[in-house]
């Protein structure tokens, strides 16, 4: 291997891992879903207050079906918004 390469190979190495690492946190903010049953699965996520006021109806969908959001603000939780145990369902429901 050509030593000049390699400094752009290393280069292009820790690109795919920021890349990487980038995708995953992404991937693990998302909701989670039952392929079969297209069911949420009941879990938390952590979501700054900018993102959840542009997908306030995803975020509700999702506690609606039994997750949980943490609102955060610049990284720091200030909320944290949960379905409620005894709601009844509406008509529009």
């Amino acid at each position: 291997m050509d030593p000049i390469l390699i400094p752009y190979i290393c280069i292009i190495v820790f690109a795919l891992a920021i890349f990487l690492a980038d995708y995953l946190g992404r991937m693990s903010d998302k909701e989670a879903k039952d392929e079969e049953t297209d069911q949420v699965v009941a879990h938390t996520v952590s979501v700054e207050v900018q993102a959840l006021k542009d997908q306030l109806l995803e975020y509700l969908t999702m506690v609606k079906k039994g997750g949980q959001v943490v609102v955060t603000e610049r990284g720091k939780p200030v909320a944290i918004i949960h379905g409620l145990a005894d709601a009844k369902p509406t008509a529009d429901e």
